[in-house]
């Protein structure tokens, strides 16, 4: 099980995120961009946590986010969650 901590992410700016995974601390760059939203009428956020390429043993979080079009910042909420490795 891994519980992952975000830096407050700024889109198109890399961050700093952090995640234990196994017992084991990484510290890894974390960019957001604007997501591809839904087709009902909904704003997306994708937030990437790892880096690229991919080294030995590591991983990439890519945390999916929505929100309504016309809904303040703070209603974005957790659509998906992805872990590639």
């Amino acid at each position: 099980m891994g519980f992952l901590l975000l830096a407050a992410c700024t889109p198109n700016v890399y961050n700093s995120a952090s995640y234990t995974l196994r017992d084991q601390r990484f510290y890894v760059p974390a960019r957001a961009s604007p997501g591809m939203g839904t087709p009902s009428s909904q704003d997306g956020l994708d937030v990437e946590i790892g880096r690229r390429p991919l080294g030995a043993g590591e991983g990439v979080f890519l945390a999916s986010y929505e929100k309504p079009h016309d809904a303040p910042e703070a209603a974005y909420r957790l659509s998906l969650l992805t872990y590639t490795y």
